[in-house]
């Protein structure tokens, strides 16, 4: 009976730089939207983004279907649900709604909040 030649691994050289040299993101907003309504407030709050000056933030929007054609939307900083709010799509209350957020957030983040362990805030 012949046997089999053990396989040797192939090797493999990525050249990949050391992790210090990787950039790391500092600044992040992501979109999780399932609905239309949500992907229209991404868009809006994206569009009235103003860059803080500080960086370190994961901004997620996310947003889940409620009763009828309502939606429920909510903004987490860094893990930290700053926004949760149900609503009857219409444009004009996305765009209020999408200009309050952005200034609520950009102000959350100038102000330092979004680096503190609780960093709990009001909305």
């Amino acid at each position: 009976m012949a046997t089999q030649p053990k396989r040797q691994p192939l090797p493999i050289n990525l050249n990949l730089p050391s992790r210090d040299l990787l950039p790391e993101v500092d600044r992040l907003i992501l979109n999780q939207t399932l609905s239309r309504a949500g992907a229209d407030f991404y868009n809006l709050f994206v569009q009235r983004w103003g860059e803080p000056s500080k960086g370190g933030y994961l901004i997620v929007i996310k947003d889940t279907p409620a009763r009828g054609r309502a939606v429920n939307l909510r903004v987490e900083v860094n893990g930290v649900e700053l926004m949760n709010q149900t609503f009857f799509p219409s444009a004009e209350y996305l765009e209020s709604l999408a200009t309050n957020a952005t200034d609520f957030i950009v102000d959350y983040i100038e102000n330092g909040r979004h680096l503190m362990p609780d960093g709990t805030a009001e909305f």
